[in-house]
């Protein structure tokens, strides 16, 4: 069975509302974690030195829910369109719903793929088949500032996360003592065709570069919604730029309408390729000693986020924690063994694996040696 992984980035007021829509078609196993949605926010001109003092933009945090779930794939189309119809989530400022192709090579008994049932025909939602998700890793603090990059560029909305690196900094020496454990997590969706000017834009922005400093990938997605909202503020018009971005995508059928001139040089930036998405789920208090297996098998590094599940009553404990690694394929059976070894899908940790494919990922990789 062909399994799809559904993402859903919904503003808090509106999570009840798709939690129920979700229940009513026996989507009843999920994930949900909390984070923000920043946007740019327009300052109010008072005139006079009042414009000087608070003309411009500044940034405002909305509190969003991300809910992921598993489904088959012969249910995707009907499940993502009833969800948007339902949480109108074609209007921008929603939130962000969307689709991958994923696999679970190992998992517990109580770990479910949802059968879902009697769900209603939505056939006036149009949905967006050419795009990607990007996901940059940064220190504490230093989110705001990447997901400000993007909403200047006009590239789509931001979503920040939270959790815990683990790896390369125990790796550093006393140049460790430098780099915060406490990481955020600046996910964010765009056109196929804007991908590699956004991976290249947050490389500069966020000095991935240099030492440290954090590691970015990118992923392919099938089909969905993008929320486009980048600012608030009172609406001038009729249509804000972001509905009017939208009818066009309608009207031209696609978004290849929006590609962008990128000329930016990045031909000595080296990619790391043939990569895949790891993501282990466990029980809380278990992270920490899976990640260490799966370092001794040959991971680099984790990042660690606490996690709520939502599920049949007692199957699962309702905290858990999902451990992010990006791991070259030629160590997958390694990883796998030594987590089967450590009991990692019985009882003790009600362990899960989901992959899903990397397109491709930067960090910092040391200067390069001298022939």
């Amino acid at each position: 069975m062909s399994i799809i992984r559904i993402s859903i980035y919904i503003v808090r007021p509106m999570t009840k509302q798709i939690l129920d829509s979700m229940a009513k078609v026996g989507v009843v196993d999920y994930n949900i974690v909390a984070g923000r949605s920043p946007l740019l926010e327009e300052k109010t001109n008072k005139g006079g030195i009042m414009n000087l003092l608070f003309s411009g933009s500044g940034i405002v945090d909305k509190p969003i829910d991300i809910i992921q779930f598993l489904i088959s794939e012969e249910n995707e189309d009907e499940v993502l369109k009833y969800l948007i119809s339902e949480g109108q989530l074609m209007l921008s400022g929603r939130g962000t719903i969307y689709s991958e192709n994923v696999e679970v090579p190992k998992a517990h008994a109580g770990c479910l793929v949802n059968q879902v049932q009697n769900v209603p025909v939505i056939d006036d939602v149009s949905m967006l088949d050419e795009i990607s998700g990007v996901c940059c890793i940064v220190q504490r603090g230093q989110g705001e500032s990447i997901a400000e990059t993007v909403l200047e560029s006009g590239l789509g909305a931001p979503n920040i996360t939270y959790g815990i690196g683990t790896g390369v900094r125990d790796k550093m020496g006393l140049l460790r003592i430098t780099i915060p454990a406490d990481k955020e997590l600046v996910w964010m969706t765009s056109s196929n065709y804007d991908i590699d000017m956004m991976m290249d834009t947050l490389i500069k922005a966020g000095r991935l570069d240099q030492p440290g400093k954090g590691f970015i990938y990118n992923f392919p997605l099938r089909k969905g919604i993008l929320n486009m909202q980048v600012s608030r503020g009172a609406q001038k018009s009729a249509a804000n730029m972001e509905q009017i971005v939208s009818a066009l995508d309608r009207i031209q059928g696609g978004i290849e309408w929006r590609r962008r001139d990128f000329s930016e040089d990045s031909s000595n930036r080296v990619y790391l390729e043939n990569l895949i998405d790891f993501t282990l789920i466990c029980d809380e208090g278990g992270a920490d000693e899976l990640v260490s297996v799966a370092m001794a098998a040959g991971v680099a590094g984790a990042t660690i986020a606490k996690i709520k599940h939502v599920g049949e009553k007692g199957a699962l404990a309702k905290s858990r924690e999902s451990c992010e690694m990006i791991v070259s394929k030629e160590i997958f059976d390694n990883i796998m063994t030594a987590l089967e070894g450590a009991e990692a899908f019985g009882d003790k940790y009600h362990g899960q694996v989901i992959t899903h494919q990397t397109t491709k990922a930067f960090t910092y990789l040391g200067k390069p040696k001298k022939d």
